[in-house]
């Protein structure tokens, strides 16, 4: 059951502040659930709705990361990474801040600032999550992430 929601997870970096008090935040990177296919139907083709399977998805994730002490919740502001991580948000009563996918750098460095010693949720998309994970530093062992890429553990 478990395994499934790997699928739109990207990974997991850890991002650790040695001092006197060593603080590790934990930052979860996933991809949207899966989206609707485009059709003539559908109000907007480049901002779908997630499909009946990324509904599912959505609550996997929040099933999988529930027993995780998540402190923030980040997200594009598009209808399918804000479904993706509704179920999670709704019952950890957190509300989701929105980001601009197109500024990973400043995004890595308010995450770094704001987060110090948490544990944070991103959910972006395939083109974006890449760049984002090299402005926080992680060693990335692939250049496209695809929707069937499996999840890699980044650090």
């Amino acid at each position: 059951m478990y395994k499934k929601i790997w699928l739109l997870a990207l990974a997991l970096v850890c991002l650790s502040n040695f001092g006197a008090f060593a603080q590790q935040t934990t930052i979860w990177l996933v991809r949207h659930a899966e989206k609707q296919a485009a059709s003539a139907s559908m109000m907007s083709a480049s901002d779908p709705e997630l499909s009946e399977l990324g509904i599912k998805r959505a609550a996997d994730l929040a099933g999988v990361l529930k027993g995780k002490k998540i402190n923030a919740i980040y997200s594009t502001n598009y209808k399918r990474t804000l479904a993706t991580v509704a179920p999670l948000a709704a019952g950890l009563k957190l509300t989701p801040a929105t980001y601009d996918p197109r500024e990973a750098n400043t995004l890595a460095t308010k995450l770094i600032e704001e987060n110090k010693g948490k544990e944070i949720l991103i959910v972006g998309h395939s083109n974006t999550l890449i760049p984002l994970a090299k402005a926080l530093q992680a060693t990335v062992p692939f250049e496209t992430l695809t929707d069937d890429t499996m999840t890699c553990c980044l650090g």
